[in-house]
């Protein structure tokens, strides 16, 4: 993790710095451009009023305009803020302002531009920076130049320059702190969550992440919780169904090896072997329904399952299922009532497919109902968003379902009451192949009052259209 950390900082590192000294290389042209421009605005100006007054000065002759010159130089009114030098066509020094000798040569280190005929150029002169600005006299031939110490105006710009290098420290600084915090924060629930989930894959489903915050990574310590969740949930239910199928391929064999002992120590008694032979039958075939079911639950959990569809009568199916559960209910003293249908419902339906769901729903609610109950069985007609459906309606009075497992019932695995036998993939088998019909399985009940499931299942669904 320390090299997430190390990444990042790096990384923000370098791009704060690249805009820091782009920023600072913006900041230093302009400032001196302010600066600069403010000293040639000054220098300007008065050069366009020794230009008015020389065009004012009045003479007879050469000599005395260069006279005349030489006064306007020597009463110059800024003397004290620039020096005035006074040069003839050869570039040779014929007065200055401040009256003494000034070196007219000296260190060009830059060239500005104007935007006129006169030049401007900075430079040093000893120890002293200057800016020189040269200008020529109209229609004579002498020139004046202009130096300006510039020494206190690269100071300020020194200073500034150094306040915008503390300003980079500091920002690059709160950079360093923050991203550190920042990275540290993510990589610290990171390195949580990795823990966490290696606990997870190790089967500790009651581990969960700490959620600190209510971002992106809050929400991903949110769903892996929620994935924990999930998976202990899906763990009990798979123990409980081991525990529930051991239990219930447990009770055949015993009554088949009962009964096979029986049979071997009773050869001769043709009572006994005929009752004992319809017994070892009976729970072989119920051996293989349950077999076959975890089977189609394994086949519909991988591939899903290919529907060999026929155009049927559904109605006839479901009178079909109904009477063959018809002696059970007689035997156990409960009540199963089919309303029957008036009409024929031409149907595309894989037929063992659908008997098996209605065997197990039909099944359940025997189950599920005490002796003296009833069970309804119906179809109707019903249209949800222009698709036509035939609703199979099972009803009892049994003990009904929990409100907070109904959600659960449909889940492989899971059974609302250890106390019936089954293996819990009844429903989800069920629920699986109405799915693939195109229809729905609908659960609605009430705790000690009853269940009621619906199979909604489409009419126009075309027959060659398998899922």
């Amino acid at each position: 993790m320390a090299k997430i950390t190390r990444k990042g900082l790096v990384n923000s590192l370098v791009s704060t710095t690249i805009v820091l000294v782009v920023i600072f290389m913006f900041c230093v042209i302009y400032i001196k451009g302010f600066f600069y421009n403010g000293v040639m605005h000054v220098v300007f100006s008065q050069i366009s009023v020794l230009d008015t007054m020389s065009e004012q000065l009045e003479y007879s002759s050469q000599e005395e305009y260069k006279n005349q010159l030489i006064d306007l130089v020597h009463h110059f009114s800024e003397s004290q803020k620039m020096e005035l030098i006074l040069l003839d066509n050869e570039n040779n020094t014929v007065t200055t302002s401040s009256g003494f000798e000034v070196l007219y040569q000296y260190n060009k280190t830059q060239n500005l531009k104007t935007g006129t005929e006169d030049t401007v150029s900075i430079g040093g002169l000893g120890s002293q920076s200057i800016m020189q600005f040269n200008h020529k006299i109209k229609n004579t031939d002498f020139k004046l130049v202009i130096m300006v110490l510039i020494d206190d105006i690269n100071a300020e710009i020194k200073l500034l320059m150094v306040v915008l290098i503390t300003i980079m420290i500091a920002i690059l600084i709160f950079v360093v702190i923050s991203n550190t915090y920042f990275t540290n924060s993510i990589v610290n629930t990171i390195w949580t969550i990795s823990r966490t989930t290696n606990k997870i894959a190790k089967g500790d489903f009651k581990t969960r992440v700490i959620k600190r915050s209510n971002d992106e990574v809050g929400e991903l310590c949110d769903a892996i919780n929620n994935m924990a969740e999930e998976l202990g949930e899906n763990e009990r239910m798979k123990n409980e169904f081991i525990s529930s199928i051991s239990h219930e391929l447990r009770t055949p064999l015993t009554a088949i090896k009962g009964w096979a002992e029986t049979l071997e120590s009773s050869a001769n008694n043709e009572e006994i072997a005929q009752k004992g032979l319809n017994i070892i039958v009976s729970e072989a075939d119920r051996l293989s329904a349950m077999v076959e079911e975890l089977l189609d639950f394994s086949r519909f959990q991988r591939v899903g399952s290919t529907l060999n569809r026929e155009n049927l009568d559904i109605i006839a199916i479901i009178a079909d299922v109904v009477l063959m559960f018809g002696d059970k209910a007689k035997r156990e003293g409960k009540n199963l009532n089919w309303s029957g249908f008036d009409q024929q419902v031409i149907i595309s339906v894989d037929q063992s497919r659908i008997k098996q769901v209605l065997i197990n729903v039909i099944d359940n609610a025997l189950k599920y109902t005490e002796t003296g109950g009833t069970i309804n069985v119906s179809a109707f007609f019903k249209t949800l968003s222009e698709q036509q459906y035939i609703v199979i309606k099972i009803s009892d009075n049994g003990c009904g379902i929990k409100e907070e497992d109904l959600d659960k019932v449909k889940t492989k695995f899971f059974k609302a009451n250890y106390t019936k036998r089954g293996s819990g993939i009844g429903l989800a088998v069920a629920d699986e192949i109405v799915r693939f019909h195109g229809g729905k399985l609908n659960i609605d009940s009430v705790e000690n009052q009853g269940t009621s499931v619906e199979i909604m299942l489409p009419i126009s669904e075309p027959l060659e259209e398998n899922e």
